[in-house]
């Protein structure tokens, strides 16, 4: 994925100016900035919520997956339907993330990091080219976060993986690359590779 001289404000504060970055196929990188620098702002404009901005991406015609910051499952569904609506393998992404005795609960019975396991599960359960996650580990315990990044790691295995996180340990586990950024306006300010073989 291309993104060439993105521009971005909202009324007169300029959160993107100019921004360029190439994201590689296949590869895990990860946008490692503060709050507030713009990070999900362009996560929006990668996965098509915001639209109305200036600059190019190429290709934007990939099937994309998202893990949002707010889990936005759907109320009225219990938590089995929540997946099974999109994947007939269901019961293996709830297992992985162990909600596996919860599918008839709903969202609302559910705590933060439950509801968040359940978005990772059902983000994952998409067949998709390009998997974008925007802080996705929030409210889960470490040793269950452990579990669930080696589960995406396997999961995505020769696909595009983009995600934010603030948690520096959390970019290392997971990512080939980590853009680490600043702003606003957004800009890179370095670029590290990892070697997680």
């Amino acid at each position: 994925m291309k993104l060439k001289n993105i521009n971005k404000n909202f009324e007169n504060f300029e959160v993107l100016k100019n921004f360029s970055i190439e994201i590689k196929d296949n590869k895990t990188t990860c946008l490692f900035g503060k709050s507030g620098c713009g990070k999900t702002t362009l996560m929006n404009i990668m996965c098509g919520i915001i639209k109305d901005y200036d600059g190019e991406i190429n290709p934007i015609t990939k099937k994309i997956s998202v893990v949002f910051q707010e889990t936005r499952l759907l109320p009225w569904f219990t938590v089995a339907k929540n997946i099974s609506i999109v994947s007939k393998k269901y019961l293996y992404y709830l297992d992985a993330v162990e909600l596996l005795e919860f599918q008839s609960y709903y969202p609302e019975n559910l705590s933060g990091g439950m509801r968040q396991r359940l978005n990772i599960a059902r983000a994952l359960s998409v067949g998709f080219d390009i998997l974008i996650m925007d802080e996705p580990f929030k409210g889960i315990d470490l040793t269950l976060k452990t579990k669930i990044m080696n589960f995406i790691k396997n999961e995505t295995k020769n696909k595009t993986v983009i995600f934010t996180t603030h948690d520096y340990n959390e970019a290392l586990y997971l990512s080939d690359e980590i853009v680490y950024l600043d702003g606003p306006p957004l800009k890179i300010t370095k670029i590290q590779q990892i070697n997680n073989s």
